[in-house]
């Protein structure tokens, strides 16, 4: 590939400052200053038809960049599905949990995230409140907003179908899906980076955050009406409880996909998926109010 080189210039307002590029690639960067002006913390520069690179910026200046492009391997797109109008815990995501609005925790790891994975980031609501958020608040620097159907956010739609809607609407060809659902705030940049190392590492199989639970399921029964039958696990009845093997529950968090696999096969629950198992307290998977009451204990004892 023939070098390419070009010069952006960073602006000190956002709105005036998306750069888009002719070409893509892992970036050597040689910097100046241009002592003059103040400028945002960190810059979006679309590449391509690949993806944004987060630069630091540190200091009351403006910075010249002078790129060389070489080719990228691999596109990855990461998605945030923010439903506005939850059931069981109504308008769950805009919820101020320790003051700040619940789906913007998992944001904040996505920006942390930005120097160590080069990515695309969305925001999929059809909600004008969570619009209304990112419009007002520094995560458009990172983030894009989608509007998707309202339709997409009523039951029975399942997450898949609305990540496969947001895949069909763009038009860039990504390689590799990052889905991070906001309802657990306490999702952490290195779980994102930990998720995705596991998928380059094992063949691109599909890998899905979940913890272990405190009792095995394989102990559990099944209610027929107010009857109480024999354990749903009949195989193991003759097995000692201490000789159960463990269960695990995926906690609402991450998956990371092959989006070819994806695209095929529209489920989450592929063949050979993995595991990244995240510890208890940190896989609290807001669906009710006790949920929530717990995730505010949880805050305010790590305080």
């Amino acid at each position: 590939m023939k070098e390419r080189y070009g010069l952006i210039v960073a602006l000190d307002d956002w709105n005036k400052g998306k750069f888009l590029l002719d070409w893509y690639g892992v970036f050597n960067i040689n910097w100046g200053i241009d002592n003059h002006t103040n400028i945002i913390s960190r810059l979006r520069v679309k590449v391509g038809d690949y993806s944004y690179i987060m630069i630091d910026m540190r200091g009351n200046y403006s910075i010249i960049l002078e790129i060389k492009g070489l080719t990228m391997k691999d596109k990855i797109i990461i998605l945030l599905p923010v439903k506005g109008n939850s059931k069981r815990l109504k308008n769950k995501n805009l919820k101020l949990l320790n003051e700040e609005p619940l789906f913007t925790y998992a944001c904040g790891q996505v920006w942390d995230i930005a120097d160590k994975l080069v990515f695309d980031a969305y925001i999929s609501s059809e909600s004008k409140e969570v619009e209304k958020i990112w419009t007002n608040s520094g995560w458009m620097q990172i983030f894009e907003f989608l509007k998707r159907p309202k339709e997409l956010s009523e039951d029975p739609n399942q997450i898949e179908e609305v990540c496969l809607y947001v895949l069909n609407q763009l038009k860039t060809n990504y390689d590799t899906l990052i889905m991070i659902q906001p309802s657990n705030p306490f999702v952490q940049s290195e779980d994102i980076e930990n998720c995705y190392k596991m998928f380059t590492e094992n063949n691109r199989s599909t890998v899905r955050s979940i913890y272990k639970t405190s009792k095995s399921f394989f102990k559990s029964f099944v209610m027929h009406g107010n009857k109480l039958t024999s354990p749903a696990f009949n195989q193991l009845k003759k097995i000692q409880t201490c000789n159960y093997p463990d269960s695990y529950l995926g906690n609402g968090s991450l998956i990371v996909i092959d989006v070819k696999k994806f695209k095929k096969e529209k489920t989450f629950l592929t063949e050979c998926s993995i595991g990244y198992e995240m510890p208890r307290e940190r896989s609290i998977d807001i669906d009710d109010s006790m949920d929530f009451f717990i995730a505010e204990q949880l805050m305010k004892k790590g305080e």
